[in-house]
């Protein structure tokens, strides 16, 4: 034995050193060496380990069982090879193993080399035996599988043996078999066809097929034979009874033929139905559905043969076309705008390709409550749904129903439906393609007849394809057809030609259309017009440039239009700014006039009213300041009006602007018709501030006691909001705004609502004195 055999040993043995010495020369003649100290530790390792190859056990294994009990124990349950060692050679313990194992027993002083060689022609023996087992169960096995019958025949025609797995095969018992002569169950001419067959096999040495036909309990039976020869005398012939294998080949036979002529047939109707197709005219494709649907029902044998079609979103669905089987009543009107979601369970599975076959109704789920009762009231027992599915959404589904008895089709019959409702679909497709065409071609020729723009088609060169009627007139010709192949270079002069093709150039090359173009064109008797055109690329459907379409209305009457108009609104501008102009000197004289008398004036509630009547005058003055010198009055600067007005007020009653009066303001522009109320506001806000809040503050007389905070912010969401803060008296004790008669806050409640705001005042939020002006008002325009 080499160390690449590998073999593991369980050595069993009781002495230690006995074992550790043993142990040491097996592992250097090779092997892998385990190693137990009594007879119940080998049983358990045996069974336990399956890398164990042989058994090395010593028969006295002093207390518990011995070396023989445990080697019977381990070959109830395990076939190891196993090789008692003993260091006595009595007779009575060699008996003691004899019936044990046939791998015998070796000498513990018999030295390594009897050892090994009683490992080695153990190991061999071990595997043949296994060998041996292994092919006469196969043997056995074939035999008990075989259901052929097996003869051993002499040359003569003599039967010597018969073997049946099934007895009835033979004509007779099989005890009966030996000594009977082919003459007793066949005529004259069988037995020599037969014996004939033999000599050919014994001369030849090779084997020979046979069949012939035995009458068995008064029915023939067919059998076939294979017959070798066996020696001199003797052929081995192996027969089986083919009856019903002959009979199963030729229904198979009749179903392949069966098979073969129904695809043949489901062939020719597909055919008959795509030339149907293709030469049927546009307005019979109807009546074409119909036709098919017929042979579709009849070929596949449903009562009711349906085509859905869903709508674009999918949200509803409607029965187009409809056969029925004579005596089953059609539902077509009632299949018409069903809401998918009313039953949904079913439609969402055919909206997601699903092909639905139901052979039993009443085995739909219970969440198809409504699908099982609408089709229990119709009477269907069976149904099938085939989804037609193009461009992977499916467009509807080619439906059956078998009304009349229970039925289910095959995995073939769904494919061959669905190639027919595929031809369908795209019939049905390339009609609806065909009307679309046939609208779109009506519409353009109406479009392109009466349309009084000018509506054009140019190729990639620029040139004419298609023009409409217009611009053939425009052109000069009587057919719109005249105008195919030229391009704007034989109509215009050279420098618009030139311009309309770099135009063009640059739509090809970018991908991109102009759009309200306004340009001038020079007809062919030299007469101008001026056009509103646009032009954009045209795509097909694979995304390829092919050309470029044009669209040219003439707004030369809107445009001279448009220019009378606008020198119109220019003079009237000029006149509005005259009249401001005049407005604003007489307001300074009327300023004028208030102040001089002012001067002579000594009462200080009337020089009060004055001056209060001359800060509103200023307040007026400068927002015609304001329209003098903005290029546009309708759009005038909030801020820097306020803070002109502001400044004045200061400069009037003694206050310092920037320091005692502060304005903060958002940019802001505003018409002249909110400015004027809106400077008002202000005007009478501060004025009743500085009035009111400083009742001690005479003009320049000592230092300023307070602030005035004038701003206006943005609030978001086109409201705008006006603050006057002072830091002054604060309101008087139980004083109403909205019922005082002054004319001031009565002034600010009135111009408030002119501008559609509201307003508020209270004591200033701080607790410590001061009032707060609020005005609240939306944007301004």
């Amino acid at each position: 034995m080499g160390s690449e055999t590998h073999r593991t040993l369980l050595l069993v043995e009781d002495q230690g050193i006995i074992a550790l010495a043993q142990t040491g020369r097996l592992r250097e003649a090779g092997y892998e060496v385990v190693h137990v100290f009594t007879g119940e530790e080998a049983v358990d390792r045996a069974l336990r380990d399956q890398t164990i190859d042989l058994v090395l056990m010593d028969i006295d294994l002093g207390a518990g069982i011995g070396g023989p009990e445990a080697a019977q124990r381990i070959l109830v349950e395990r076939a190891l090879p196993i090789i008692f060692l003993t260091a006595h050679a009595e007779k009575e313990m060699v008996e003691r193993v004899r019936a044990i194992t046939r791998y015998g027993y070796v000498l513990k002083n018999s030295g390594d080399f009897v050892l090994h060689g009683a490992i080695e022609m153990a190991l061999q023996l071990f595997e043949a035996q296994q060998r041996t087992r292994r092919e006469l169960a196969k043997n056995e096995a074939i035999v008990r599988a075989i259901p052929d019958i097996t003869f051993v025949m002499r040359l003569d025609g003599t039967f010597v043996e018969a073997h049946a797995l099934h007895p009835e095969k033979l004509a007779v018992p099989p005890e009966q078999v030996p000594g009977m002569h082919l003459s007793n169950l066949y005529s004259p001419s069988e037995v020599e066809r037969q014996l004939a067959l033999y000599r050919t096999c014994h001369e030849t040495g090779e084997p020979q097929q046979l069949e012939y036909t035995l009458e068995l309990g008064g029915e023939p039976r067919v059998f076939e034979a294979r017959v070798v020869p066996m020696d001199e005398e003797h052929l081995l012939a192996i027969t089986r009874d083919v009856t019903e294998e002959r009979e199963h080949a030729r229904a198979e036979q009749a179903k392949r033929e069966r098979l073969l002529t129904r695809k043949l047939d489901f062939q020719r109707l597909a055919a008959q139905v795509s030339s149907d197709f293709m030469r049927v005219p546009d307005d019979t494709v109807d009546e074409a559905v119909q036709r098919t649907l017929s042979r579709i029902g009849e070929f596949f044998g449903g009562d009711r043969c349906y085509l859905v079609e869903f709508s674009a979103d999918r949200k509803t669905l409607k029965e187009t076309y409809e056969w029925t089987s004579p005596g089953v009543d059609p539902l077509i009107m009632e299949q018409q705008e069903v809401a998918v979601e009313r039953y949904a369970w079913l439609q969402d599975r055919i909206l997601a390709g699903e092909t639905m076959q139901l052979s039993d109704i009443d085995q739909l789920p219970a969440e198809a409550h409504r699908e099982r009762e609408t089709f229990r009231v119709r009477g269907v027992k069976s149904f099938l749904a085939v989804p037609l599915v193009r461009a992977e959404r499916t467009e509807g589904y080619l439906g059956f129903h078998a009304v009349l008895a229970r039925r289910e089709w095959t995995e073939e019959q769904i494919e061959q439906m669905r190639v027919l409702g595929e031809i369908v679909a795209v019939a049905l497709a390339r009609q609806r393609a065909l009307r679309s065409l046939a609208l779109e071609r009506l519409l353009m020729n109406a479009l392109m007849q009466h349309s009084p723009d000018s509506v054009y088609f140019k190729d990639l060169e620029s040139r004419f394809i298609r023009v409409s009627r217009s611009v053939a007139r425009l052109g000069g010709l009587d057919d719109p057809e005249g105008a195919i192949g030229l391009s704007d270079a034989d109509w215009f002069p050279e420098e618009e030609a030139r311009v309309k093709l770099a135009q063009e150039r640059e739509i090809l090359r970018t991908g991109e259309a102009i759009q309200d173009l306004e340009e001038k064109e020079t007809g062919p008797e030299g007469a101008v017009r001026w056009l509103s055109t646009t032009k954009a690329p045209i795509y097909t459907g694979t995304g390829e440039l092919i050309g470029i379409l044009g669209i040219s209305r003439d707004i030369t009457q809107r445009r001279e239009d448009r220019m009378r108009l606008e020198a119109y609104a220019r003079d009237q501008e000029l006149l509005l700014r005259e009249v401001h102009h005049r407005v604003r000197n007489s307001m300074n004289m009327i300023s004028s006039l208030v102040a001089i008398h002012d001067d002579r004036v000594e009462d200080r509630h009337e020089r009060s009213v004055l001056h209060d009547l001359q800060s509103r005058i200023r307040g007026m003055i400068a927002v015609y300041d304001r329209i003098d010198r903005a290029a546009d009055f309708r759009s005038l600067s909030v801020p820097e009006y306020l803070e002109a007005l502001l400044a004045g007020l200061s400069k009037t009653f003694g206050w310092e602007w920037g320091r005692s009066i502060v304005g903060l303001f958002d940019p802001c522009t505003v018409d002249s018709r909110v400015l004027f109320p809106l400077g008002l506001i202000v005007n009478e806000l501060v004025t009743n501030s500085m009035k009111y809040g400083f009742p001690a503050f005479r003009g320049s007389e000592g230092d300023h006691p307070g602030v005035i905070e004038v701003s206006l912010e943005d609030a978001g969401d086109g409201e705008w909001v006006l603050r006057v803060l002072d830091n002054g008296v604060g309101l008087p004790r139980g004083l109403d705004p909205k019922e005082s008669r002054g004319l001031g806050l009565g002034l600010v409640q009135a111009l408030t609502e002119q501008i559609r705001g509201s307003f508020t005042i209270s004591s200033a939020p701080s607790g410590e004195g001061g009032t707060l002006a609020v005005v609240r008002f939306r944007e301004p325009g």
